[in-house]
């Protein structure tokens, strides 16, 4: 699969023109128990990557593993904040092998057409990044007024310059094309092909913000940011059949939220 950039800057080549012509991002030659089982295992590796990672350290450094003292060894001991953080690198690394193949059934059909990774007619990079803006000054509005209390993604940041430029890695670099890659590029067309275009948006926008919830459970206005994110997102590749602004508007809202982590030390959302 290619690059993020490399995708955004590269035409076509003549094989993907031709499957162009017989591959639709609404009809993916996936179905949807596929598209389940590839969800299921983005969020299994995610968390089992972590635990494994965080038994490991904990065994390492305090000779026992209570599965009660992980959540609360990541508040304490920093140097766990960061393991935790680093597991995910590997997640993403196999949630994107498993993306993969399944879109292109291990090379044989085009990543563009099959998901399609390219821009709208009406949906460009600046309106795409117009857009990510908007909704971020909206997520800032919302939890403007409905106040903010610490989450346990806060106090990991906190915990150390290391775990903050992690999860602003995270967050810009892997994060948005992970998760626009499963739930608007894989699990998205498949909904929409058995159930129409309104259930399956509902369905991936409640999803995505679920899987989100543990994060942000301890304040509710973030969540509702992170809600119209993900309906968001959604809308835009029901509306336009085109995953390339989706990612576009995720990375964009992630990346000026990493920049403002690392530059103000204030918490990422999203």
């Amino acid at each position: 699969m290619n690059s993020p950039a490399e995708s955004l800057t590269e035409q076509p080549s003549a094989a993907d023109r031709r499957q162009l012509a017989t591959l639709d991002p609404n009809d993916p030659p996936w179905g949807l128990p596929t598209a389940i089982a590839v969800w299921l295992a983005s969020v299994f590796l995610l968390m089992s990557a972590q635990v494994i990672a965080l038994a490991w350290y904990v065994h390492q450094q305090y000779g026992a593993i209570n599965p009660r003292m992980l959540a609360q060894t990541v508040e304490m001991d920093p140097k766990a904040a960061l393991v935790s953080l680093v597991a995910v690198v590997p997640a993403h690394i196999l949630t994107l092998i498993i993306a993969w193949i399944t879109i292109t059934r291990f090379g044989h059909l085009s990543f563009r057409a099959a998901v399609g990774w390219s821009w709208s007619e009406h949906m460009g990079p600046w309106t795409s990044a117009l857009l990510a803006v908007a909704l971020l000054l909206l997520g800032g509005a919302i939890i403007k007024i409905y106040g903010e209390t610490e989450t346990f993604l806060d106090r990991i940041i906190r915990s150390s310059l290391a775990a903050k430029m992690a999860v602003a890695f995270l967050a810009a670099v892997t994060a948005p094309l992970v998760e626009e890659l499963v739930y608007r590029g894989i699990l998205y067309p498949a909904l929409q092909r058995a159930v129409g275009m309104i259930s399956a948006v509902l369905a991936v926008s409640a999803v995505f913000a679920v899987v989100h919830f543990a994060q942000y459970k301890e304040n509710p206005a973030v969540f509702i940011a992170i809600c119209v994110l993900s309906l968001s997102l959604t809308l835009v590749r029901a509306k336009t059949g085109k995953l390339l602004p989706c990612y576009f508007i995720h990375f964009v809202f992630n990346a000026i939220q990493a920049v403002v982590l690392l530059a103000f030390n204030d918490p990422l959302r999203g």
